[in-house]
């Protein structure tokens, strides 16, 4: 990914923060001249493996496991809060529009996981993930664990071994602190709310400025 030095977070813990908030994120692989994207949920474990680990699960009738077995790489790509910035929110003539955004692209080693029950256990930690998030619901599986057993089955899981990552916070930064100032109070404001979620990022990166 191309990333303007302008556009790299200056905070230490960006690309953590965004993969510890974000669950959801698009799983891409090359394998002989076939590229597949498939659009899953994943969970992160920094601390496991030399630069942490991303697991994930997708439905066996899902070709794309089988490209996971034969590839030497995996990217996936999570994407934070964007939002447009109408050259309206900077007051000045001449201005052009632009967006705002956060995103990570993770690379590292893919590896199928074995053993339903080993399986299961990761289906267990993507559901507490979500639980626990802002749509979670504090629901317990354990009522559900035989009916979770039989639908495992079902399923395909997988590790990723991450090898690198490529981050990029565009929030304005090209833009003189005046008109920072004016786009951060506009969308803080906005009804919208990946606006209001952009304004505080943008709030965040300026702490490290």
């Amino acid at each position: 990914m191309y990333v303007p030095k302008l556009f790299r977070s200056r905070r230490p813990d960006f690309a953590d923060t965004l993969l510890a908030t974000e669950p959801w994120g698009l799983l891409i692989t090359a394998v002989d001249e076939n590229i597949r994207g498939s659009h899953l949920p994943f969970v992160y474990e920094p601390s496991t493996g030399e630069n942490g680990r991303l697991h994930g699960h997708m439905n066996r009738a899902n070709p794309h496991w089988r490209d996971l077995e034969r590839a030497d790489e995996a990217m996936v790509v999570v994407t934070g809060p964007g939002a447009y910035v109408s050259p309206e929110l900077y007051e000045v003539t001449p201005a052009a529009p632009s967006y705002n955004y956060t995103v990570v692209h993770v690379y590292g080693t893919p590896t199928l996981v074995e053993g339903s029950e080993t399986t299961l256990a990761l289906l267990r930690a993507t559901v507490e993930r979500f639980e626990q998030g802002p749509d979670g619901r504090d629901w317990d599986i354990e009522p559900s664990l035989d009916y979770a057993r039989r639908i495992v089955r079902g399923v395909v899981a997988f590790t990723i071994d991450i090898t690198r990552l490529d981050a990029a916070a565009k929030l304005s930064q090209n833009k003189t602190p005046e008109l920072q100032d004016r786009v951060e109070r506009a969308f803080a404001a906005s009804h919208n709310a990946a606006a209001r979620a952009v304004a505080h990022e943008m709030r965040e990166e300026k702490e490290w400025t």
